[in-house]
């Protein structure tokens, strides 16, 4: 049982002890008065009916007092969520770019080149040549290193 629903049993309970509480000490003065052992000299003994309708009007006050500071109590728990789950969701985007981040700079550490430029010279539309220039950087090379390019399936050895 979830504590909201337990404080509400908790909360009618108390409600109805101290209606029950409230009926039978009112009996009992109701019963002195009758008896001549009390004088209420402001009143006279109110009728049964408009006593049930004053209890029922303050059990219903007390009801709707209660319903008000419970509903209360969960709007301010709702938002207080809200606000988590925002935060939750701002925290998550940030670690989604983070790791997008490390993703490529581990993509870019992997790699040997590190720059690449190709210059077009003299293109020749009715033979469908071109010269190139393909120039290639590389992180890490030794005297043996040798670099080709692939294209359309030809390996072209580079200096």
């Amino acid at each position: 049982m979830s504590k909201v629903a337990f404080s509400l049993l908790i909360l009618l309970a108390i409600a109805l002890v101290i209606i029950l509480v409230s009926i039978v000490l009112y009996n009992r003065r109701l019963d002195k008065i009758a008896k001549g052992e009390l004088r209420d000299t402001h009143s006279s003994v109110p009728e049964p009916g408009t006593t049930v309708n004053v209890i029922y009007k303050t059990i219903l006050m007390s009801v709707l007092v209660i319903a008000l500071i419970s509903i209360s109590t969960m709007s301010s728990l709702i938002m207080t969520m809200q606000t988590k789950i925002n935060n939750l969701q701002n925290g998550q985007n940030r670690i989604y770019a983070d790791v997008s981040e490390l993703s490529q700079t581990v993509i870019d550490q992997g790699k040997l080149v590190a720059s690449s430029n190709l210059n077009l010279d003299n293109a020749n539309y009715e033979d469908y040549t071109v010269k190139s220039h393909y120039e290639v950087s590389l992180k890490e090379f030794t005297d043996d290193t040798t670099v080709i390019l692939l294209l359309n399936g030809k390996e072209i050895p580079l200096t």
